[in-house]
Parts: structure tokens; sequence; C-alpha cells
């Protein structure tokens, strides 16, 4: 009972935030300062949106490498960084650089990160485990 009653308090946090637009803002992390990489993100804009996505992802597929970080690198790096470097290092900054470059295309979108649950109450109990966690993109209205 006592597992589930914290898997029932995380999950109504989870709620309460998915649902205030607020906390998935746009941030100085995700917002592309560099004029040169907004005109470079503008390039890719055409009158099809589902034609800017493909274009978007071949564009990421051929500017961008993966370097697995574990992790280390989550929440540290700005877009601007990784425009510097080319490098992702997981699905934090893969997200990151999607939604950055969504925003800047006029597409409203918002970067949503999870953990699994098991995961927090693992490490509300002081356990040291892998975090489970995926990134997702959502589409606005």
């Amino acid at each position: 009972a006592k597992g589930h009653s914290q898997k029932m308090k995380l999950l109504s946090i989870f709620l309460i935030s998915i649902f205030s637009h607020q906390t998935y803002a746009t941030s100085p992390q995700s917002e592309i300062q560099n004029q040169v990489f907004k005109n470079e993100v503008k390039t890719l804009k055409t009158k099809d949106d589902w034609t800017s996505l493909h274009k978007l992802w071949q564009w990421r597929t051929l500017k961008f490498k993966g370097a697995p970080g574990g992790g280390k690198l989550v929440g540290k790096r700005s877009i601007d960084e990784l425009f510097t470097t080319r490098t992702l290092s997981g699905c934090h900054e893969d997200g990151l650089l999607f939604v950055s470059a969504l925003r800047e295309l006029g597409f409203k979108a918002t970067l949503l990160e999870t953990l699994g649950i098991q995961w927090a109450i693992d490490f509300n109990a002081k356990k040291k485990t892998c975090p489970m966690r995926d990134t997702f993109l959502l589409k606005q209205r």
C-alpha cells in the first residue's frame, strides 16, 4: 500500500506539472541566441509543415553526431553549445535540439522529460540505480 501511495503522489505531481504550460516554456537553455545558428535553422522552413519536419530530421542526421554521455550532460549544455560542438550526448540533447529548432521554425513545441516511477521511489529511498528516462516533444495547439 505504501508503494502504491508513493506512485499516486508522483503521478499527481506529474499531472499538475504537465498541465502547467509555464513549467515547460522557453528557457535560456533552449532559445537559440547565435544569429548564424538561427539562420541555419530557418533554411529548413518550407510552405509544408511535414516537409519542414523531414528537412529538420535530415539536417540533424547530417550535421550532428552522437556522443553518449551516460546522462552526465543532461541539462548542462545550452542549444548554442550543441550547435558549436555538433554533438548530442543522448535523448535530452536530441530533444533540446529539436524543440529549439521547431520553435525557431514557428512551431509551438514543448520538451517533456520523464523518469520512471520506480526510479523516483528508489531515489527517495537513497538507492543508487540507473534512471530509466526518455524525452518527448509535444506539439501544442
